[in-house]
């Protein structure tokens, strides 16, 4: 129907686990059944700082005022900080610069 209905990621995977979840058993029973999402209009920038407000290491891009119908993409903060990084070098904003990732989980 073209609706995301969740995400699973290493985190839930190792609750799961955690929880006695067996491995075998249907992706419903671990995943995140509301997703953090972020329209596509916001800043790179933006949204790595709610990545690292929300200690989540992922989020869906989607359309303003439909967070949950047909995602355009999915961001990792790691692709993301690295495109950061790359920006801030060729545009000379910076000469050092630090950025520290990770999730709960």
């Amino acid at each position: 129907q073209g609706q995301l209905v969740g995400v699973l990621t290493d985190g839930d995977l190792r609750r799961a686990f955690h929880r006695g979840l067996a491995m075998q058993g249907p992706v419903a029973a671990a995943m995140t059944r509301t997703p953090r999402t972020a329209a596509r209009e916001t800043l790179a920038a933006e949204l790595l700082g709610l990545m690292n407000e929300k200690r989540i290491t992922s989020l869906f891009v989607v359309e303003a005022g439909r967070p949950y119908y047909c995602p355009y993409a999915v961001v990792c903060s790691d692709s993301l900080a690295q495109l950061l990084l790359l920006v801030v070098s060729k545009v000379g904003l910076m000469t050092r610069w630090a950025v520290a990732s990770g999730g709960a989980g």
